[in-house]
């Protein structure tokens, strides 16, 4: 069954209260970052997921292989 909540002023924003159980049970807490997502019709709330050292390396090294001509172009 659907909790229904309603829009809070905060300041000259507004903004929704999330129950504590809804924060546990998603294994948030006040300082967690989250993803915004909208289609229109709803807001999806996804934990941000901050690329790791390895996702990063492999990011640049496919970049580096994808424009290896155009880079050694440049480092001339």
């Amino acid at each position: 069954m659907p909790h229904i909540k309603t829009i809070t002023r905060i300041g000259n924003s507004a903004g929704l209260i999330l129950d504590r159980p809804i924060m546990n049970q998603m294994g948030w807490d006040i300082a967690t970052e989250l993803e915004i997502v909208t289609d229109g019709d709803r807001v999806i709330l996804t934990r941000h997921r901050h690329a790791t050292d390895e996702e990063v390396s492999a990011s640049a090294k496919r970049m580096v292989e994808k424009h290896r001509a155009s880079l050694e172009r440049l480092g001339r």
